[in-house]
């Protein structure tokens, strides 16, 4: 697949973003006026290559709830914040439930972890959770760390703790997105532009890029400011966080912990 501008060198450390798409997945690359975008069909393809020193957020479940963790504080965090964006926040599935086949048994699976059916949302993407889940379970070494996010958390502290009022995928949801991400780097508008004219639609959606690209600027130009949702998360069976990554805003003052 055809990508935007390479980055100078291997050594330079950027900030990605990368986001699920019907093509497999799509990631942004920004460091200082450089840019790179493509897609790749498995993300270990995109991890393994990018250097070990740049910060990855995906917009992917990253530590999973069970029995004896069976929900989220970051989840229950983030759709506080974001208001009435909060439907995009969904629960993500245990890992038993991503061991069978079909919808119904793992809903079934899930119930009886959790006390939660899951959400046809959670069991189609299923099989891209299954391979975060796989990639963050197998540490290599010098491997970079992926961290997970969510773009309205993003762009909601972006925007100094107001949630985007529009839907991502109006024009005016579009609009208001892109016109925030502008604040931070000029040349976005033109960077989306260039991956939606090189980029079949179907394998990657309007709406994919411009969350990679929220993720890519709290990654580079946010990287300063970068907290974790709760401040203290609980880590899942397999030893892995349950949080989420966003940029600090001055608003979110107790953003990161749970009302007592």
């Amino acid at each position: 697949m055809t990508d935007g501008i390479a980055l100078g060198s291997g050594s330079v450390a950027a900030g990605y973003g990368v986001d699920g798409c019907r093509g497999g997945w799509f990631f942004v690359a920004l460091a200082e006026d450089q840019h790179r975008f493509g897609v790749r069909e498995s993300l270990c393809e995109i991890v393994d290559e990018i250097p070990g020193r740049a910060t990855i957020l995906v917009d992917m479940p990253i530590g999973l709830p069970s029995e004896h963790n069976p929900s989220r504080a970051c989840d229950r965090l983030a759709r506080k914040f974001i208001g009435s964006r909060r439907s995009s926040v969904f629960s993500p599935p245990t890992r038993p439930s991503l061991e069978v086949d079909s919808y119904a048994e793992a809903s079934r699976v899930n119930h009886r972890l959790t006390g939660k059916k899951l959400s046809r949302q959670a069991w189609c993407l299923a099989p891209k959770i299954r391979e975060v889940d796989a990639l963050v379970t197998t540490r290599v070494a010098g491997r970079p760390v992926l961290l997970e996010s969510h773009p309205e958390l993003c762009f909601a502290a972006l925007n100094q703790g107001r949630p985007m009022v529009h839907y991502k995928k109006t024009t005016q949801g579009a609009r208001e997105r892109i016109e925030l991400l502008c604040d931070y780097r000029a040349n976005l508008a033109s960077i989306i532009d260039e991956a939606l004219s090189k980029l079949p639609r179907n394998r990657v959606g309007s709406d994919d890029v411009v969350d990679a690209i929220v993720l890519a600027v709290c990654a580079w130009h946010c990287r300063s400011r970068l907290a974790v949702l709760p401040e203290s998360p609980d880590l899942d069976d397999a030893g892995l966080p349950m949080q989420m990554v966003y940029p600090r805003c001055p608003t979110d003052s107790g953003l990161g912990k749970e009302a007592p």
